[in-house]
């Protein structure tokens, strides 16, 4: 079976495959039969890809001097639930965090009320049953439930020690990057999202597939031979660069497959715009044409 869509065929299969179906007693366009057709052999490109990558990162961190030892032992937890190790720390110094806060006794300004000591709640009035009474909510001002009222706390960075180290740590994380998506060569918006609404859940022929990103020369029937890509596999390979970047690649499955399409335009007709159909071959081998209505 090949997947080449023909102009041949199509006047075999599709006939007539008109554009402006409800114009067309009154004149409307037959891409199988119109005088000036131009018939352009294009391919989509469809893009299949998983990567696992390995990245490792390097950061500083801020400790009180008192939790070094255990910070060394256990190691702290980083983002995305992976852990990380600690390589080294400096010499023990001021803690800048509650330095820059501006006192002495290792504390900051509390950041709940933001040093203000108070906080305002809002009580409700409790109603009578019976009597369905509706009253106003009223403010009260009380004392800060973190600081309860001494406008600063205790400084979380050095537990007020005043005294930090500064930790130097890996963090080795697996990333999974994944990449599914259909590159259409120039058509009508219309087309377009039908078109790839059409491509992007099939399982695509492994004749269909293409050396880019393949570890191994796939099989190839030339039903791609001809067939324009325009820059669809430039922008394929880049995509691809970007997946492999910033990183040690553990385990990949990318594939990238051609879809040869044979994309109709004519002259519109009563000064309408210039008619456009697609013709391709579906997964089953049957003949499949979208028009631009």
């Amino acid at each position: 079976m090949t997947f080449r869509p023909t102009l041949e065929r199509a006047r075999a299969e599709l006939q007539p495959l008109v554009v402006g179906r409800a114009l067309h007693l009154f004149g409307g366009t037959d891409l199988l039969s119109a005088e000036g057709v131009e018939a352009r052999p294009l391919a989509a490109v469809i893009l299949r890809a998983a990567v696992l990558v390995k990245v490792v990162t390097e950061r500083e961190a801020e400790v009180g001097a008192d939790q070094q030892g255990a910070l060394a032992h256990r190691g702290v937890s980083g983002a995305g639930g992976s852990d990380e190790s600690v390589l080294g720390f400096s010499e023990p110094g001021r803690c800048t965090t509650c330095a820059l806060a501006g006192f002495d006794a290792g504390r900051i300004t509390c950041t709940v009320c933001g040093g203000s000591g108070t906080m305002e709640i809002f009580k409700h009035p409790t109603h009578t049953i019976g009597h369905h009474r509706r009253e106003a909510a009223t403010r009260e001002t009380v004392a800060c439930t973190a600081c309860h009222g001494a406008r600063t706390v205790v400084c979380p960075t050095c537990g007020g020690t005043r005294r930090t180290v500064r930790a130097r740590l890996r963090r080795v994380a697996f990333e999974p990057r994944l990449r599914q998506h259909v590159y259409l060569p120039s058509l009508r918006l219309a087309n377009d999202e039908r078109l790839v609404a059409r491509l992007a859940d099939c399982t695509p022929p492994e004749v269909l597939r293409l050396a880019v990103g393949a570890g191994e020369d796939p099989p190839d029937d030339g039903s791609l031979d001809g067939f324009d890509f325009e820059d669809r596999l430039e922008i394929v390979q880049r995509q691809l660069e970007a997946m492999f970047a910033d990183g040690e690649v553990v385990q990949h499955d990318c594939r990238v497959y051609g879809w040869p399409l044979l994309v109709l335009r004519a002259p519109g007709v009563h000064g309408a715009r210039e008619a456009e159909g697609v013709v391709f071959v579906e997964p089953a081998g049957a003949l499949a044409a979208l028009v631009d209505e």
